[in-house]
């Protein structure tokens, strides 16, 4: 057992004493307080010199010192004492007479403050062994209890004051706990320190080999903090992100925002989780805490590169094509986005990035040349942000509204083999690239806010539908963005005959105009703006013909479709596989509509609001 998986369990185990041996061999002690009424909450640790004690945070609220105001660690002949009481300095007394740890122990006797009597426990280190003690009330007597261990590398024991549940609180009652120590100093810090408790813990102390550190949680804890430009408006102000323990982002260039952090970690959790499903690169285009766009690293065809603005000369990396097909999902919504990477951003993707009106990008690493690249952006002032891919996010996530506390367990939801295994329509047709693009549109959905539906084609999202009320309306607007993403394929879209120095961004929002029934922009009667040569609108019948080429596309939905009017409309933009979690009483007309138009129909048992 671990660290984590032992202190996490524990909602008050009192003052906690670790002692062992580092994997290199090198001694490590921890000493932990918690508290419950304000006498005891009201310390903090101070380390000077050696020696750390007890102190009152606030000495005007200081009831009872004589429990709570003690030297809990010192050293006397290479031996470390760490003790919870005042019992250090009967030690240390003793062992300058020539006496020994058990002769010390015998003076003292348990905390008279009844009815708990806590328990004295009491540590001496030495340089290859170490002895832990309890002096504990039991039968109205104390009971002395020392255990001494050899150093075994890699491995701790742990002591406590109290065992679970109880009143008045139980003494502990086992030998002490052997468990497994972390790596290194900073991660047995951070694991001991996020394991605790966090409504009972008060200070930590931990040392390793020369290292020694002192957290106190009323100065704050070890909170690791970045200021923030404002909130989500100007007028926001301050504003900070920030965690007990170090941050697994670090501000390499630029000054972030608060949504940019939102779209940041959200697009992060989203790239990683395609990366580590589809073992492909991936990218996101993040806009107001959605995904604008999503992919994985499929090769572009040439029509694709067209649609893209990518010369047939422009090298392509894997991660690059990947965030091409994210940026180019929905061009007009990623204007401006935030980009998330799966991997080192490398000089290919820097390039592509370069080109395009972006907030800024977040990626576990960046080589010297993309960042040379990036940090040219927006008269240096892009946005770049190194995320830890090793962190892992705890178990429970906490928000506040309006002053008010939220928590709840952090979504677990993985696409698996089981996802597709229930499957109530006719058709089982369900190929490799269909699960691919399905898998991207399902991990889209996780991070996309409600309620969504997403459409998927070779390898990206091609539409996405957020944020709606009514699942119909999601449905049509995913299903219109698909619509749009398809005809920029067409062979007249991709030989429109612009005029030299017509921007990218330009250039979408004219084939925007173009592609639209209701243009605010008469781009065909303006031509000479944007055109070399007069050109004409595609006729409905025109677009109807092409649309009807499209085929194969992949849907989510993030919760059950209430009637068969979605898959009505899905079919009108080429799909013919679709996810949602079911349940609803209409089910059978949403299989029978499936049949119908020949969808393959998966039922995943799985709803995945995301707000």
């Amino acid at each position: 057992m671990n660290l984590s998986e032992y202190f996490s369990t524990r909602k008050y185990p009192g003052r906690i004493i670790i002692s062992g041996f580092s994997k290199d061999g090198e001694k490590v002690t921890a000493y932990a307080i918690m508290g419950r009424s304000e006498n005891s909450r009201n310390r903090v640790f101070c380390l000077k010199d050696g020696v750390l004690e007890t102190k009152a945070y606030d000495e005007s609220k200081v009831k009872d010192p004589s429990l709570i105001i003690y030297k809990a660690k010192a050293g006397i002949d290479g031996k470390t004492i760490i003790t919870n009481g005042d019992q250090t300095d009967t030690i240390l007394d003793s062992i300058k007479e020539g006496k020994t740890f058990e002769d010390a122990l015998m003076k003292r006797t348990y905390e008279p403050d009844a009815p708990n009597y806590t328990p004295r426990i009491s540590l001496i280190m030495n340089d290859d062994s170490y002895s832990l003690s309890i002096i504990r009330r039991k039968d109205d007597k104390p009971e002395r209890l020392i255990w001494t261990y050899g150093a075994f590398n890699g491995v701790c024991h742990t002591i406590h004051t109290y065992d679970e549940g109880g009143d008045p609180l139980p003494s502990f009652s086992s030998d002490p706990i052997p468990l497994f120590l972390p790596d290194t100093f900073e991660e047995f810090r951070d694991t001991l320190w996020n394991s605790l408790d966090k409504d009972n813990k008060i200070s930590l102390y931990v040392s390793w080999g020369e290292k020694e550190e002192v957290i106190n949680g009323n100065e704050g804890g070890r909170i690791d903090q970045i200021q923030l430009k404002y909130g989500l408006n100007p007028n926001q102000k301050p504003a900070s992100i920030s965690i007990e323990g170090k941050l697994p982002v670090t501000v390499l260039n630029g000054r972030a925002g608060y949504i940019n952090f939102l779209d940041a970690l959200n697009a992060w959790q989203l790239v990683k989780e395609l990366k580590e499903t589809t073992n492909m690169p991936a990218a996101a285009s993040f806009k107001h805490v959605s995904p604008a766009g999503a992919a994985i690293a499929v090769p572009l065809s040439e029509e694709e590169r067209e649609m893209y603005f990518i010369s047939p000369k422009t090298k392509l990396s894997p991660l690059a094509t990947a965030y091409v097909r994210a940026r180019g999902a929905d061009r007009m919504s990623s204007f401006g986005d935030f980009i998330a990477l799966s991997d080192e951003c490398d000089v290919e993707t820097a390039k592509i990035i370069s080109r395009e009106v972006s907030d800024g990008v977040i990626a576990p690493a960046f080589s010297e040349k993309a960042m040379e690249i990036l940090k040219a952006k927006k008269n240096g002032a892009y946005t770049i942000v190194k995320i830890d891919e090793n962190y892992l996010p705890p178990k429970e996530e906490i928000r506040t509204v309006y002053g008010i506390k939220l928590t709840e367990a952090h979504n677990d939801f993985r696409v698996t083999d089981d996802t597709f295994s229930e499957i109530p329509s006719i058709s089982k047709d369900f190929p490799l690239s269909a699960r691919l693009d399905m898998t991207v549109a399902l991990i889209a959905l996780k991070y996309t806010q409600s309620n969504s539906v997403i459409y998927a084609k070779r390898g990206q999202t091609i539409g996405v539908g957020a944020g709606q009320q009514s699942r119909i309306h999601c449905t049509r607007l995913a299903g219109e963005k698909a619509d749009k993403w398809w005809l920029r394929h067409h062979p007249y879209v991709l030989s429109l005959p612009f005029r030299d120095g017509i921007t990218r961004n330009d250039k979408d929002n004219i084939i925007e105009q173009f592609l639209s029934e209701d243009p605010e922009i008469d781009v065909i009667s303006n031509w000479n703006d944007y055109f070399l040569t007069p050109i004409t609108r595609l006729t409905k019948e025109e677009k109807m013909a092409w649309l009807k080429k499209n085929e194969g596309v992949s849907l989510a939905s993030d919760a059950f479709f209430p009637f068969r009017d979605n898959i009505d409309r899905a079919a009108k933009s080429g799909v013919k596989y679709i996810t949602e979690p079911g349940g609803s009483v209409r089910d059978d007309g949403v299989v029978k509509a499936s049949d119908e138009h020949g969808i393959t129909l998966f039922f995943t048992h799985s709803r995945l609001f995301h707000h």
